[in-house]
């Protein structure tokens, strides 16, 4: 492993890869963006749920609906 001066920016290199650490301005940024793909994951979660609530209830009254049918059938 080997460490470089750079920008003064301390850059690390180790076995092809270069990685270095983040100035303030950088993770304040990676921070908004990740808060911001939160919110979007959380937006994209309750809307899946409320579909699949709705697609629940919609195959529950199917259900019931037929389930009277059925009962002739049997009898």
């Amino acid at each position: 492993m080997q460490q470089l001066k750079h920008r003064s920016v301390v850059t690390i290199i180790h076995y092809n890869t270069c990685t270095y650490r983040l100035t303030a301005a950088e993770k304040e940024a990676r921070l908004k963006e990740m808060m911001a793909d939160a919110e979007w994951r959380d937006d994209q979660r309750a809307k899946n749920v409320a579909r699949y609530e709705e697609e629940q209830r919609r195959e529950d009254e199917e259900y019931t609906k037929n389930a009277s049918k059925n009962d002739d059938f049997i009898a």
